[in-house]
């Protein structure tokens, strides 16, 4: 009986706004998160720079040196 009090309690506290606080913990976590995310973009936008340039020279080995501008 005491459990459902405090849920009762918890619920009420939500439905008002009453008490709702992002701990240090959650905002640390959602820190972390951020920073493994930019690190993840960094690297796949670095990936894309890579591959473009690899695609840039395969296909300037494709034209004929005759149509090459220099």
């Amino acid at each position: 009986r005491r459990d459902l009090e405090g849920v009762a309690e918890d619920e009420d506290s939500v439905r008002t706004g009453a008490g709702i606080q992002i701990g240090g913990d959650a905002g640390e976590a959602a820190e972390i998160w951020h920073e493994r995310r930019q690190v993840q973009l960094h690297e796949y936008h670095q990936e894309s720079i890579d591959n473009l340039g690899s695609l840039c020279r395969t296909l300037e080995s494709c034209v004929p040196l005759r149509t090459r501008r220099v």
